[in-house]
């Protein structure tokens, strides 16, 4: 294996274990030690403070994933109001962020339709809920969602861009809590009625946010079964919302086999790449869960090495999956990450070196398992 060349050259080395389940006890040829300790520090309390004058030791971490943040881009136009629509969508959003496993996650708001003071086709140009995470805003947020108003016209595309235009600046700079993973939902319970309508500037746009590290993620409401009105083509709006959902992410992320570019474009799209609640209803428990698809979904396979000293070479790390049944797999260095073994593959995620990205079968763990970790086990620099 890749990893563990550089512990031929280390000096009495032997490895600790910081999570159950990850590799430990590793000697000089890959085996157990005789006694099972661990040079350096306490097999016992691999917390403890490393003794600098001890012998290195190969020592394993939790890898760090990248934090998420969701920005909601939601439809406020007057036909939010008919059927319940607004209330059901209210009620959704609130189940599915009081979640615990929505704590750690930082979510934001845009609103597009008419907006308190201004006229015509208008959306939010900053957030109507700044993105904090959930642990600590629960309750804010929670306000900022009851006091949504059904009111005018569609501007999707408007909706979409200011959404991009404010996130894509501080993500550029990693301003917290924009300094991991950005997903776009746009909720939306119909086509746009306003502001540009060709498909093909919807499709540019999505994947302008894709360049700038954003995924896009729809989520259809009754309602959007419709033609776009004005569009020379006919075109109808699963087709639009399908298209800017394949546009919008990974075709993993997607469900399978689903319609990335459908035909006719006048027809309802029959497997849409999106969460179709038109087809499928909805209602609370079916926003909520799609909302913790998409959440799932949009979850990071990027991981942080650990801070260390000198001691230890970050650039040659052992990655490890360990599934919530304790199941640890250790994954090869990707040769080609589009065609990942069936265990999975890790790569570099940066030029600097300070991130591993896994693919395959291992990604899927660590999206789907909530309990799933990475662990990163460290060698000792070579003397």
């Amino acid at each position: 294996m890749l990893w563990l060349s550089p512990l031929l050259a280390c000096v009495a080395c032997s490895a600790g274990n910081d999570k159950e389940g990850s590799p430990s006890n590793l000697g000089v040829d890959g085996g157990p030690t005789a006694d099972g300790s661990v040079s350096g520090f306490d097999a016992n309390d691999p917390d403890a403070p490393y003794d600098p004058d001890a012998a290195c030791a190969a020592r394993s971490f939790s890898g760090k994933k990248l934090p998420l943040t969701i920005a909601i881009v939601f439809d406020t136009s007057s036909s939010m109001s008919t059927g319940g629509r607004m209330t059901t969508a209210q009620a959704g959003l609130k189940k599915a962020f009081s979640a615990p496993k929505f704590d750690d996650v930082a979510v934001a708001l845009f609103r597009f339709g008419v907006i308190e003071g201004l006229s015509g086709c208008n959306s939010d140009t900053k957030p109507f809920f700044d993105p904090a995470p959930l642990k600590d805003a629960r309750a804010a947020l929670f306000a900022k969602i009851d006091s949504l108003a059904p009111s005018g016209a569609t501007p999707t595309f408007s909706g979409l861009n200011a959404g991009y235009a404010w996130l894509g600046p501080k993500i550029s700079t990693k301003t917290p809590p924009l300094d991991g993973k950005v997903a776009v939902i746009l909720v939306t319970d119909g086509a746009p009625t306003c502001g540009v309508d060709s498909v093909a500037e919807y499709v540019a746009l999505v994947k302008k946010g894709r360049a700038a590290t954003i995924d896009t993620f729809v989520i259809g409401l009754p309602g959007s079964g419709e033609v776009i009105k004005d569009d020379p083509e006919g075109t109808h709006s699963s087709v639009l919302l399908t298209k800017i959902a394949a546009a919008g992410t990974d075709l993993a992320n997607l469900p399978k086999g689903c319609a990335t570019d459908p035909k006719p474009v006048s027809a309802p799209v029959t497997n849409p790449c999106y969460f179709d609640l038109q087809k499928d209803g909805l209602s609370v428990d079916t926003l909520s869960n799609a909302l913790d698809a998409i959440r799932k979904a949009a979850t990071s396979c990027e991981y942080a090495l650990p801070a260390t000293d000198a001691k230890y070479d970050t650039g040659n790390p052992g990655v490890v999956v360990v599934d919530g049944a304790g199941a640890a797999k250790t994954l090869a260095r990707c040769v080609d990450p589009a065609a990942p073994p069936p265990d999975g593959c890790w790569d570099w995620a940066d030029a600097a070196k300070t991130r591993v990205k896994i693919f395959g079968a291992a990604c899927a763990t660590v999206k789907t398992d909530e309990a799933a970790r990475v662990d990163v086990l460290l060698q000792c620099r070579a003397k």
